[in-house]
């Protein structure tokens, strides 16, 4: 059986973090969110994957290549005018089985996902992989009857239902049929596809005990963190200097340098040749990528460091998401606290605190206000206070 990931969206709602980058590839426990998927397909014994790809393709197919590197075979199918997810998977027509699972590649999964899907399948039916939200307004909100899909209702403006569509589907080669008609009609989204074809078509409702998780806007990513570190079972490949203490499930990479006095407790993943302390403080949920720099005395918790960052002296981040190659200068650190934040329309976060893009740059001294938004490329002057939004390449002054 093949698999097709659904991989050419930007994910324009985790601004600003997808300025330079597709949503599939923002890390989360050292690996791209993508990655969970493909090795959740290979675990599963799925190892033909067809990857539709399109806004900055380049960065997906330079990481994955052909797949050896983990197992399966990939190959690739362009969407070059990002219109929906129905033509999405159009463009991978001609190139299924007749029967083929269909997934986003922008959750976190686990291989239970896509073995809960395949074991109810059943000759010539669809089935879809189903979850619970207490946010169910977020997703497409799946309405039952004996175990059969009646309707599948996305972005409702009342929660009536808290059983959710993963957005992980088993089809056969039928669904173009519909997705034909659907294009014809100017009609892009795979779930109302889907919908069309209730009628006629048995689909399945597969509730999994599998984990899946999705991210829609950037403070989900740290839950989404926290999700993946569960999955991790530690291991240390780097140097440790004398009276360094590591307390639960932690992995570093090759080439990191604990100095003396750092205190790590996991769940933690560092990544390879970073140069950590002396006397530096990492708390639970946090990711840091590779050739990071944390300087001494500096605390990180709650939060993902991508590659590239450096770290001064006496900071403290924590409920944050920080961009490659940005870097901060001693005594930098964000207050966490509830924040409205515009994206595409206003949102009210009960805990957040910083979103960061990439190769920002902060003198000493500044601190940032919970949920204060930095577009890639950003200078902010030490000692700055900074609020609200700066656009790419702005200036604090």
């Amino acid at each position: 059986m093949k698999a097709i990931i659904l991989a050419a969206g930007e994910g324009a709602r985790l601004w600003p973090l997808t300025q330079n980058r597709p949503k599939v590839m923002i890390p989360v426990a050292g690996k791209p969110i993508l990655q969970y998927v493909v090795e959740a397909l290979r675990d599963s014994g799925i190892t033909e994957i067809i990857l539709v790809v399109g806004y900055r393709r380049e960065k997906i197919m330079s990481y994955f290549e052909d797949g050896a590197r983990l197992g399966v075979h990939i190959s690739y199918v362009f969407q070059n005018k990002l219109l929906g997810t129905a033509h999405a998977l159009f463009k991978a027509k001609g190139e299924t089985d007749y029967e083929f699972v269909v997934l986003p590649g922008d959750n976190i999964i686990d291989s239970r996902v896509i073995k809960d899907l395949l074991q109810e399948r059943k000759e010539g039916e669809w089935a879809v992989a189903l979850s619970s939200s207490r946010n169910a307004s977020k997703y497409g909100v799946v309405f039952m009857s004996g175990g059969r899909v009646k309707r599948i209702v996305e972005k409702p403006k009342e929660n009536r239902s808290d059983i959710i569509s993963t957005g992980i589907f088993l089809l056969t080669e039928e669904i173009f049929k519909y997705v034909d008609e659907a294009i014809m009609e100017r009609e892009y989204a795979l779930s109302t596809v889907i919908q069309s074809a209730i009628p006629g078509q048995i689909v399945r409702g597969v509730k999994t005990e599998g984990t899946w998780q999705d991210a829609v806007y950037p403070w989900d990513l740290l839950d989404l963190n926290a999700t993946a570190l569960r999955m991790i079972h530690g291991g240390i490949a780097g140097k440790k200097e004398p009276n360094v203490v590591i307390k639960g499930h932690v992995e570093i990479g090759e080439g990191t340098v604990l100095r003396s006095g750092t205190y790590i407790e996991g769940p933690v993943v560092i990544g390879s040749g970073c140069d950590i302390g002396p006397n530096a403080v990492i708390m639970p949920e946090v990711s840091v990528g590779d050739n990071c720099v944390i300087g001494p005395h500096t605390t990180l918790e709650t939060s993902i460091l991508m590659s590239n960052c450096y770290m001064g002296s006496h900071s403290y981040i924590s409920h944050s998401v920080i961009g490659d190659g940005t870097v901060m200068e001693s005594h930098f650190k964000n207050m966490v606290g509830s924040a409205i934040i515009r994206v595409d329309e206003i949102r009210e976060v009960e805990r957040i605190g910083a979103i960061v893009a990439e190769d920002c740059r902060f003198g000493a001294g500044v601190t940032l206000a919970p949920g204060v938004m930095i577009g890639t490329g950003s200078i902010i002057e030490g000692e700055k206070l900074v609020s609200g939004a700066v656009p790419e390449n702005g200036r604090v002054l």
